[in-house]
């Protein structure tokens, strides 16, 4: 038993503008991202201009790994590296290589561009990952989506509770981050985080 490591990235990036479309560039490995859309939870406000947005997301699905974050909070959000020693709790999780590995990540996040975004997910088995499906931007909000999806390796019958960092750099440093999570049973839920 124990937990498998992802690390991932990919670049989304939203032009602006009444005759340009919102368009996305980068690596898309084994799926797509999709354009703002006013009316699907996690869409930017289609009357602001967009802005460019590039994110990281380290993310795990977990047999018996505690995550950092005590507690059941689906959605925290640091912004400085000070908040986020004080967040994170790190000697909670109990496989050395997934400890050290989100440690480097917060390490190399610089704070005065980026936010790290913390988000804990649920499915009904094990094999359970979380991973990014859109994100958009505008001067005021970053709208994040995330969905639990699942592997066939390993699955057992235990409820998980998949978790990810996911930095976030945008070229405008917005009021509110808003999380949509899509967990393993299709159900859907929202967090918005204001921004000091």
């Amino acid at each position: 038993m124990g937990g498998r490591r992802i690390l991932d990235r990919r670049r989304l990036l939203l032009l602006a503008g009444a005759t340009i479309p919102a368009t996305t560039a980068g690596c898309l490995e084994g799926g797509s991202l999709s354009e703002p859309d006013s009316n699907d939870a996690g869409g930017a406000d289609p009357d602001r201009p967009a802005v460019d947005v590039e994110y990281d997301i380290e993310n795990e699905w977990t047999y018996t790994t505690a995550a950092e974050v005590p507690g059941d909070e689906s959605v925290v959000v640091v912004t400085s590296r000070t908040e986020a020693d004080r967040t994170f709790e790190f000697d909670r999780i109990d496989r050395a290589e997934i400890r050290e590995s989100r440690r480097t990540f917060v390490e190399r996040t610089d704070f005065g561009e980026s936010l790290l975004c913390f988000v804990r997910g649920r499915g009904p088995q094990t094999g359970y990952y979380l991973e990014v499906e859109k994100v958009s931007a505008d001067a005021e909000r970053i709208d994040l989506r995330i969905v639990t999806s699942h592997d066939d390796a390993g699955v057992g019958d235990a409820v998980s509770e998949p978790t990810a960092l996911v930095r976030l750099t945008p070229t405008v440093r917005p009021s509110l981050v808003r999380v949509t999570i899509v967990d393993g049973w299709d159900e859907i839920s929202t967090a918005e985080v204001k921004l000091g």
